[in-house]
């Protein structure tokens, strides 16, 4: 399976390349996104080439599709976006609901629990 390349200006969204790691290790400070996604908070070039190979992964994995978010015009990375396969797809079960489990921003967000079991 290949990843498409979706063109619809002034974006790109298309499959992650080595030279993507610029943009994991621009946002690895930030204070909102690597808890809430696989992005190294070490910042430097070997776990972002590192993330760079999860997101690559993904669709031979059967986890979803992760693209990058491109300038249409540079193609430089300026974001990420996934789509992500259900758990459930997989064998998992939800079990509980997490009421303001996670806190983003200001502002607690609602988690699902998923287990499986032999």
């Amino acid at each position: 399976m290949q990843m498409p390349r979706l063109v619809e200006y002034p974006v790109v969204l298309r499959a992650f390349e080595d030279r993507d790691a610029g943009l994991a290790r621009s946002v690895a400070g930030d204070p909102l996104i690597p808890p809430l996604t696989t992005v190294p908070t070490s910042g430097t070039r070997a776990d972002a080439l590192a993330f760079v190979a999860r997101q690559r992964d993904r669709l031979s994995t059967g986890s979803g599709y992760s693209f990058v978010v491109a300038d249409a015009i540079t193609d430089e990375a300026v974001g990420q976006i996934g789509l992500w396969l259900a758990a459930e797809a997989c064998g998992y079960q939800r079990e509980g609901l997490l009421r303001a489990w996670q806190v983003v921003g200001n502002e607690r967000k609602v988690m699902y629990v998923y287990s499986i079991i032999r």
